[in-house]
C-alpha cells in the first residue's frame, strides 16, 4: 500500500471495523472497495462514484453520507468543499469514529485554509479532547500570528 493511498484511505471511511456501524448491509465494503480506487481513478470520476454512493444512504443516515462525500473532497484536495461538508455532518448529528475524525479533518482545512481562529474554537468545543494534539499546531500558528503583530506594530511604532 503506497503512503499516498494509506493517507488518503484514512480520510474516509475506508477502514471497517466495529466502531464504524454500517448504514446498510454492505455499504461499508463497498465504501472501503471505493477508496482503494482513489489511486486510480480520475479525480472527477472517484467524487462522482462517492457521490453515488453517498446518495444510496437515506435521511437518518445525513451526517454520514456528509462526512463521507467531505472526506472525499478532502482527499483530492478541494479543502472548501470537505470543510463545508464536515461542517454539515456534525450539525446533522455524527458519532462515534466518524465524528473525532471529522472534526481533525475539518480542523486540518480550516488550518490549510488559514481559518485558525475557528480552527482553534472547533476543537477546544470538543469535550472529549480528541482534537488536543491538533490543537498544539493551532496554537503555535496563533502565537506566530501574535509575534508577527507585535514586530510589526513596533516596526511602524519606530517610524
Amino acid at each position: 500500500m503506497s503512503t499516498a493511498r494509506t493517507t488518503r484511505t484514512a480520510l474516509g471511511g475506508g477502514i471497517v471495523g466495529p466502531a464504524l456501524a454500517a448504514p446498510l448491509p454492505d455499504w461499508e465494503e463497498r465504501l472501503a472497495a471505493l477508496w482503494w480506487l482513489l489511486d486510480e481513478l480520475p479525480e472527477d470520476d472517484f467524487l462522482n462514484r462517492m457521490t453515488a454512493l453517498t446518495a444510496e444512504l437515506g435521511a437518518e443516515h445525513a451526517a454520514v453520507r456528509h462526512f463521507e462525500l467531505g472526506a472525499a473532497y478532502d482527499a483530492v484536495g478541494r479543502t472548501v468543499d470537505a470543510v463545508v461538508l464536515y461542517r454539515r455532518a456534525l450539525a446533522a448529528g455524527l458519532t462515534g469514529t466518524r465524528h473525532q475524525r471529522a472534526v481533525i479533518q475539518m480542523a486540518s482545512g480550516l488550518r490549510m485554509l488559514g481559518r485558525i481562529w475557528e480552527d482553534a474554537a472547533l476543537l477546544t468545543a470538543e469535550p472529549d479532547g480528541a482534537g488536543d494534539d491538533f490543537l498544539a499546531l493551532v496554537l503555535a500558528d496563533m502565537l506566530r500570528i501574535v509575534h508577527a503583530d507585535t514586530a510589526l506594530a513596533a516596526e511602524e511604532a519606530a517610524r
